[in-house]
């Protein structure tokens, strides 16, 4: 999918998921660390666009500034949160 209307779904499911995991998890459950259900957040994504749960890992392996990460099933925004969360970098460690 490297169209341009293909790179446009992009960017507009990946602004959605930094706005849902950033600032306004809506009815997610989010841990203290930042990280919702992979599935869940899927299903809400989908609410808006027709998506799967591969275009997602897609958008979060093939992002260049590092904005989400996947752990087992589970998913979080890096940085740039508006919302009290506990992150803890590798490199923090």
């Amino acid at each position: 999918m490297h169209s341009k209307s293909g790179e446009l779904l992009k960017t507009r499911v990946s602004r959605y998921m930094s706005y849902l995991l950033r600032h306004n998890p809506e009815n997610l459950k989010m841990d203290k660390k930042g990280f919702v259900n992979l599935k869940e957040l899927l299903n809400k994504v989908r609410q808006r666009f027709p998506v799967n749960e591969n275009f997602i890992r897609e958008i979060v392996q093939k992002s260049d500034k590092k904005r989400f990460e996947i752990v087992g099933d589970k998913i979080r925004a890096l940085y740039g949160h508006t919302i009290p969360v506990e992150i803890q970098l590798e490199e923090d460690k």
